[in-house]
């Protein structure tokens, strides 16, 4: 599995850490028990059920998360806090979105090449290492795209959706009525 080699690979380079692994499918029957203990929450999932299911979850526990995800040569990021005015995943796709939004093919039919998936979880491990130094993140305010093709970063500035069934629960001042996507070039 890839948690037990990802854990064997970490002791490996450092056996003076503790590790806690926990090699099970994300579901709405398991996600609090995994997402409660903890304080900042990574998702390194790779479907868009698992994503939303954590975004809940985290928005429900009161937890950060920080979501990346890759599809082919691009990455996404974005940073979802508890209250925050750029509201969360549910802000931008209100619904869990069809395979056929990705391209129509999954990870193992589009094919990913090693380098997208370690630039994008780099620039994820870079967003937890801020929000653990208490210093700001771009993804806090905006969706992080990557472009590894052109190694182009675009910004889209989000708002949180006031009817949002995710993060409605917690309003913040100066949220908008509606999801807003506002394109910056970085």
């Amino acid at each position: 599995s890839k948690v037990k080699l990802a854990q064997r690979r970490l002791r490996a380079a450092n056996p003076f850490i503790d590790i806690a692994v926990q090699d099970m499918r994300v579901a709405e029957d398991n996600i609090r028990a995994l997402v409660e203990p903890y304080d900042l929450v990574l998702d390194c999932t790779d479907n868009f059920r698992a994503k939303f299911v954590l975004n809940d979850a985290c928005l429900a526990a009161r937890r950060t998360l920080v979501a990346a995800s890759v599809h082919r040569f691009e990455g996404q990021l974005l940073v979802v806090r508890p209250g925050d005015p750029a509201g969360c995943l549910r802000c931008l796709w209100p619904e869990v979105p069809c395979l056929a939004c990705a391209g129509g093919s999954s990870c193992e039919d589009a094919g990913i090449i090693g380098a997208v998936p370690a630039m994008v979880g780099a620039m994820q491990a870079l967003e937890a290492i801020k929000i653990v130094l208490g210093l700001d993140s771009g993804a806090t305010q905006n969706l992080i795209v990557w472009d590894g093709l052109s190694q182009q970063t675009t910004r889209l500035k989000r708002r949180r959706d006031r009817a949002c069934p995710a993060c409605r629960e917690s309003p913040a001042s100066g949220a908008s009525a509606v999801p807003v996507l506002e394109g910056m070039g970085v």
